[in-house]
């Protein structure tokens, strides 16, 4: 039985050409295999950006969906992260992007427990 995942995009005018080219190239690599099917809801022209978020949950809950994913609409990665993002295991799961621009910087600091390294 497979999965489905859920792709949650809110803007103001709508994604950017380089994320609908990211999340297309995604596409085959995320279905590969049936274990997910995919659906997609975008809220364009919300600018609260809490509200937004809350009516697409509602709408990819309403889906039944097993993984909702949140993306920003002018984003963009290699075709086969996505994949990796829904098989990694774990109940809440974040990739993390950098600043555009040098020296590479990213938008978070990832801190390991002792434990875990």
């Amino acid at each position: 039985m497979s999965k489905k995942v859920v792709f949650c995009v809110p803007s103001i005018a709508g994604p950017t050409a380089p994320f609908v080219k990211a999340l297309e190239d995604s596409l085959p690599a995320v279905l590969d295999g049936g274990v997910w099917t995919e659906g997609y809801v975008e809220e364009v022209g919300n600018p609260y950006i809490s509200a937004a978020r809350a009516m697409m949950l509602r709408k990819a809950l309403d889906a039944k969906a097993d993984a909702i994913v949140f993306l920003d609409y002018d984003l963009s990665w290699e075709p086969t992260a996505m994949r990796k993002l829904l098989d990694t295991e774990g109940d809440v799961v974040c990739g993390v992007y950098r600043y555009k621009g040098e020296p590479e910087h990213y938008m978070c600091s990832i801190i390991a427990r002792a434990a875990e390294m």
